[in-house]
């Protein structure tokens, strides 16, 4: 294995997912999408591509992806800007993440790739509400992400 080449996502709303992935976030749409699949849209991000499949979107069960940017603090200033409800960041393993949720509710975590550790400030006590109900508190998703090693 080389690389993840895409992610596939079920949105309720494909042209509401198609404006917040491309307008708000910043993914270019792709022309190259074969008309005689079912009803969707693929879009590139950095090296990867997302793809935005209509349906119904499962329960939330703790799936999640995460984009890559250089300037957190300043995402999430745009994203506010913009209207989109996002977490403040939060140290988690050796990142700092913000999380939000697609309009089908679907969590594109924003990610930096600067060194975050627990003395950084993370709370036990700090309930992530962003994070799908099997994160639970913040404190669980740095436990989680650090068993992942």
């Amino acid at each position: 294995m080389k690389a993840i080449h895409h992610v596939a996502i079920t949105v309720a709303d494909l042209a509401g997912a198609r404006e917040f992935y491309t307008r708000v976030l910043g993914l270019t749409e792709r022309t190259d999408r074969p008309g005689e699949l079912a009803p969707g849209t693929w879009l590139d991000v950095g090296g990867q591509q997302v793809h935005l499949v209509a349906g119904t979107p499962p329960a939330a069960q703790g799936q999640h992806f995460a984009l890559l940017v250089d300037d957190l603090d300043a995402t999430v200033g745009q994203l506010r800007a913009e209207g989109v409800q996002v977490s403040d960041p939060v140290p988690i393993g050796k990142a700092r993440q913000c999380f939000l949720a697609d309009p089908s509710g679907t969590v594109p975590i924003v990610t930096d790739p600067t060194t975050a550790t627990a003395e950084m400030g993370f709370s036990e006590q700090v309930r992530c509400g962003w994070c799908p109900p099997t994160f639970g508190r913040i404190s669980n998703a740095i436990e989680l992400h650090e068993a992942a090693k």
